[in-house]
């Protein structure tokens, strides 16, 4: 009897030993289980953060970009840009017919530069390069907006070539009045920019790059004095945004008379595809323009744009040809030129950015505008209101008697409101 009471106590013990043994190994595995989900949770909590903030950036850039001269609702290409269905409204950040106590909503931009290159002839050289403010007005319906510009630069003739010297001046770069029907319907009358993609968006505190591109207001005109139709449809993926204008030709006074009784007529259609979850963006569009010059040369322009983006990558891409019909017997000529730019964001203020781009400005002859060139960029956002770039350039000129030569250049832009 003892015998077995003591073979009862020693099982009994036994098995007192193996359950707190097997009680601390659960012990150990849940609490194993118990911090990988701490890091878990932690490391999607970290994702999570990294990813509002990029949000909050986005919205702090749309908010705080200066708007496009061109109206519908195209959106911006290179980061930090906005949709511009509503100009004035962007600005103040208030709802459709939402009127302001204020007598006028004031923005703008600063923006300065500075240059250097290998030519032997050519000097380093700082450009105080302009200052924008943009004034406008919404009151139900109607939207008023401008661009005053103070500029220290020449005067230039219709091509952009310089042909006085530098003096500080004002200039209107844009002004019109705006009836918004429908999202899909809207007129507008003023002085207006061509709805080129770079025109629209050249704003230096928009614009990744120091230099525009070659062919920029030397095939498709800067701006134009007349009337547009203008609109955008969304639907649940994809959407479309279109343009159609017509007003004077170039000339010596375009903002006021017309050099004959041929209007100039253009317009512009872009598609916003739906993609599904390959790309954030995925634009792609066509222009056109016919003109009668003074001298009674016809120009029939048309060009094309892309434009894509997924995550922190995208991609820009502009291109136009001119064909040009003289009066009389002469031989007929095109102006041509196009630029494909790829830019990725190393981190969330920082991006690089490349573009390649050429001009041939006169097929008939070695033109001293005709030229390709490389640009290698960075562009640094501390704030979505300020930037501030720098780059590298090879130009090759197309003239026998051209140099090839490289130069760097930086700038600096600051926006207000």
């Amino acid at each position: 009897m003892l015998l077995l009471i003591r073979r009862f106590f020693l099982f009994s013990l036994l098995l007192l030993a193996s359950s707190f043994l097997a009680a601390q190994e659960s012990g150990k595995d849940d609490s194993e289980s118990l911090r990988q989900k701490v890091d878990e949770l932690e490391k999607r909590l970290l994702e999570q953060q990294q990813e509002l903030e990029e949000v909050r950036d986005l919205i702090a850039e749309k908010e705080n970009q200066p708007p496009s001269g061109v109206g519908g609702s195209q959106p911006e290409a290179p980061p930090g840009s906005q949709p511009v269905s509503d100009v004035l409204i962007a600005r103040s950040g208030l709802p459709d017919e939402v009127e302001t106590s204020r007598p006028m909503d004031l923005s703008g931009y600063f923006s300065g530069r500075y240059f250097d290159d290998s030519r032997s002839d050519s000097h380093s050289r700082f450009q105080a390069h302009v200052v924008s403010l943009f004034l406008g007005k919404t009151l139900g319906r109607w939207k008023f907006f401008s661009e005053l510009e103070f500029e220290y630069a020449p005067k230039c003739d219709a091509d952009g070539e310089g042909f006085s010297t530098s003096r500080g001046e004002i200039l209107l770069e844009t002004a019109w009045l705006d009836y918004e029907h429908r999202d899909w319907l809207n007129t507008r009358a003023g002085y207006m920019l061509v709805p080129t993609y770079w025109r629209v968006h050249h704003y230096p505190s928009i614009t990744l790059t120091v230099s525009n591109p070659l062919m920029d207001k030397r095939i498709f005109p800067g701006s134009i004095t007349g009337v547009m139709g203008h609109g955008s449809k969304y639907y649940e993926t994809g959407g479309f945004t279109y343009s159609l204008f017509m007003g004077n030709g170039r000339g010596p006074d375009p903002g006021r008379r017309d050099v004959n009784d041929h209007k100039a007529l253009g317009g512009k259609f872009v598609a916003h595809l739906p993609s599904g979850r390959r790309f954030d963006t995925l634009d792609l569009g066509v222009i056109s323009y016919r003109d009668k010059l003074e001298n009674g040369e016809r120009e029939n322009i048309y060009g094309f744009e892309s434009r894509i983006e997924k995550g922190g990558f995208g991609f820009l891409a502009e291109f136009a040809h001119a064909n040009i019909e003289p009066h009389g017997d002469g031989p007929r000529h095109f102006r041509e030129g196009y630029y494909l730019q790829p830019w990725v964001r190393l981190t969330r203020h920082l991006r690089v950015v490349y573009r390649y781009d050429t001009l041939d400005f006169d097929s008939r002859v070695a033109h001293k505008r005709d030229a390709e060139r490389h640009t290698f960029g960075l562009n640094f956002r501390p704030r979505p209101t300020v930037s501030l770039k720098v780059e590298y350039n090879r130009h090759k000129p197309e003239a026998p008697t051209g140099q090839n030569y490289h130069g760097v250049a930086a700038g600096v832009a600051f926006f207000f409101q």
